[in-house]
C-alpha cells in the first residue's frame, strides 16, 4: 500500500475503496498503511470514515490508533475525531487517556462537543492529560463556558509545572 502513495494520485485513489478493507486486517503494518493511503488521499467516504472510528476508538496498537485519531482530524471529520476521543478519555488506560486529550488538544473550537470530558481531565491522575486538556480548552476561544474557565482558574496550581503552564496558556487564550 505504501508503495502506491509514490505512484502518482490516479493509481493511488483507485486502491482507496481496497485501504478501506485493509483497515480490518488483523496486520498492524497494513492497518498503518491504510489509514496513511486514505489520510494522504483524502478518501473521506462514509465507509473510510466509519472505519477510521473503528480504529481511532479501539485498535489494539496504539500507533494505528493515533493515526486513525490524526487522520480523522485532518479529512474534516470532526464530529467523528471528536467522539472517538471522548471515549478514549473515559478510558482506564492512562496512555489512551492522553493520547485522547492530546487528539481533542489539536481539535481546536471542534473539542466544544467534548468541554464535559475535557474539565473531567483537568483532575485525572497523569499528568499529560490533565496537561493537553488544558491546552483543549484553551483552544475552544469563544466557545469556552464559564465552567471551563472556572475548572482551568482551579487547576492553574496544579504541581506539575508543564501541567501549570499549559493552564495559564489556556486562559490567557480565552482572555484575549
Amino acid at each position: 500500500l505504501m508503495h502506491l502513495t509514490g505512484m502518482g494520485k490516479a493509481k493511488a485513489e483507485s486502491a482507496a475503496p481496497k485501504a478501506v478493507e485493509l483497515l480490518k486486517d488483523d496486520n498492524v503494518g497494513v492497518r498503518a498503511a491504510a489509514v496513511a493511503l486514505i489520510a494522504d488521499f483524502e478518501h473521506k467516504t462514509p465507509e473510510a470514515l466509519a472505519g477510521l472510528v473503528v480504529l481511532a476508538s479501539g485498535d489494539a496498537d496504539a500507533d494505528v490508533q493515533q493515526s486513525a485519531m490524526t487522520a480523522l482530524n485532518d479529512l474534516g471529520a470532526h464530529e467523528e475525531h471528536v467522539k472517538a476521543a471522548k471515549a478514549l478519555l473515559a478510558s482506564d488506560d492512562g496512555d489512551k487517556r492522553c493520547a485522547a486529550a492530546n487528539a481533542l488538544s489539536q481539535a481546536g473550537e471542534h473539542a466544544a462537543a467534548a468541554q464535559t470530558e475535557l474539565i473531567a481531565g483537568l483532575t485525572d491522575a497523569e499528568s499529560c492529560v490533565r496537561e493537553y486538556c488544558a491546552v483543549a480548552l484553551g483552544n475552544l476561544g469563544a466557545k469556552a463556558s464559564g465552567e471551563a474557565k472556572a475548572a482551568l482558574e482551579s487547576a492553574a496550581g496544579d504541581k506539575e509545572s508543564t501541567v501549570a503552564e499549559a493552564v495559564k496558556g489556556a486562559l490567557e487564550n480565552l482572555n484575549k
